[in-house]
């Protein structure tokens, strides 16, 4: 979906499929085909912080077509400007006391 998804958004028809055993790793490349970069999507950056998994697109081995052949940049959310909040220093600050 994109836009307003998941309930409300249009369907993209891709016909591909992202598999993993790594769910950010298969998060990080769904991202890339949707043109997003993986380390601007907070959750998945914080993962990365974390060492939840590995997103770092260059160390993914992608079976198939290319990446890059694949990207359909997505409409983003509405809400997707507030959605960025994660990138507030506070954030960051939180997170890192918390380790």
């Amino acid at each position: 979906m994109e836009g307003s998804g998941p309930t409300l958004g249009q369907p993209v028809d891709l016909r591909l499929a992202v598999v993993s055993t790594d769910f950010i790793a298969a998060d990080s490349v769904g991202a890339r085909i949707m043109g997003f970069d993986p380390k601007e999507i907070g959750y998945l950056h914080h993962a990365i912080a974390d060492g939840l998994g590995e997103g770092s697109l260059d160390r993914i081995r992608i079976l198939g077509d290319h990446l890059e052949d694949c990207v359909r940049p997505f409409e983003p959310h509405p809400n997707y400007q507030r959605q960025r909040d994660w990138k507030k220093v506070e954030v960051e600050e939180l997170r890192a006391s918390r380790m």
